[in-house]
């Protein structure tokens, strides 16, 4: 008996959940239009849910405008609903969909604002105190997924440094991995488990040299 009236308590609170979802995502703008093209929300829009309704309360056509939902945007077709008044009734999603959304940035796997898989830069740092540097590397990623597995980024890395640090100073490193996965944080496995860590300093009569050349991870 105590079950049964635990789920007709839960098959009434149920609709009033959905209700208040619904009314959350409704929105009711008054607009002013002054040029034909503009952004009217700061979410997506859901398909077919925007109703636009003139100040005698006509709906406009929806062949006299073009709609992005996914940036919120409107185009009338006709330049004579500038300087009309318009109510614009719709629903939202909770997110703006064309917008990236992270937990955290990848910039040590990914420099940002690269939409490549692949990428291979040689650069030179210099400056007036004989200190020169020259770094050079490849990323490539490979996005895996199937039936009976979640989705997996695989990427290889080979990350090469040489160069001056002072008159006689110099230096060699190596940072290499040819299967370093992503974590769903957005970050990297530790650094020990790269395939190859190799750092040498050295000048004309000393050597330092830390790292190795073949390692492996403990499973």
């Amino acid at each position: 008996m105590k079950f049964i009236t635990k789920i007709f308590v839960l098959l009434l609170f149920i609709p009033s959940v959905l209700f208040a979802q619904s009314t959350l995502s409704e929105r009711n703008k008054t607009i002013e239009i002054s040029e034909i093209t503009f952004s009217f929300d700061e979410f997506s829009i859901i398909p077919n849910s925007l109703i636009i309704h003139l100040e005698d309360s006509t709906v406009v056509n929806s062949e006299k405008y073009l709609l992005n939902e996914i940036d919120a945007n409107i185009k009338f077709t006709d330049s004579s609903f500038i300087g009309e008044t318009i109510l614009m009734n719709y629903q939202v999603y909770p997110v703006l969909l064309s917008k990236t959304y992270y937990h955290r940035k990848l910039n040590f796997i990914e420099p940002e604002n690269n939409s490549d898989k692949y990428w291979n830069k040689k650069t030179s740092t210099k400056n007036t105190e004989n200190f020169s540097l020259n770094k050079e590397g490849n990323i490539s990623r490979t996005i895996m997924t199937g039936n009976s597995q979640d989705l997996s980024v695989l990427s290889n890395i080979d990350l090469r440094i040489s160069g001056n640090l002072s008159d006689n100073l110099k230096i060699q490193a190596v940072i290499s991995d040819n299967n370093l996965p992503f974590q769903e944080d957005g970050s990297s496995y530790k650094l020990q488990e790269f395939d190859k860590v190799y750092i040498r300093i050295f000048d004309k009569e000393n050597e330092l040299i830390s790292g190795d050349i073949i390692s492996k991870s403990n499973s």
